[in-house]
């Protein structure tokens, strides 16, 4: 039996099903032959980072940020949230940082928080290719 193996760069192939043939030229002693199987690509995860913020009572509005970290070259396409506590959460909006990382953002109205700790709550919808993750952090407020 001969082993033989090749380097392929998968990393723009969309999740599902897709046909893999291995061909073997003729020769003095044997016939060409060719055989096909399946690769199959499933869903990644992202993993998001969320910020921690810090800010003095009162403070209206501030910046929150988490960062999406992705496998391969496509990123995910899922939309963004950000939640403080038991707030709404507020569709970010994202840009490259690198080329596996997305920076998200969004202004958030935290005026009213009272001082202490509050959960931040990021998260992403899952898309064709990443299923939905989330992450917490956290706010802290001042006097």
């Amino acid at each position: 039996m001969l082993f033989c193996s090749v380097s392929y760069a998968t990393g723009t192939l969309p999740t599902g099903s897709h046909t893999i043939t291995a061909t073997v030229a003729s020769d003095t002693n044997y016939t060409a032959a060719s055989k096909t199987g399946a690769l199959t690509i499933t869903q990644a995860t992202p993993i998001l980072v969320v910020s921690p913020r810090s800010i003095t009572f009162g403070t209206n509005p501030t910046t929150l940020a988490a960062y999406v970290e992705f496998s391969g070259t496509v990123a995910p396409t899922g939309a963004v949230t950000l939640q403080v506590a038991s707030g709404s959460a507020l569709t970010a909006s994202c840009k490259a940082a690198s080329s596996a990382t997305l920076f998200c953002t969004v202004s958030y109205a935290t005026g009213t928080l009272p001082v202490g700790s509050h959960t931040i709550t990021a998260s992403v919808v899952s898309d064709a290719n990443y299923y939905a993750a989330s992450k917490t952090g956290t706010l802290t407020v001042t006097q």
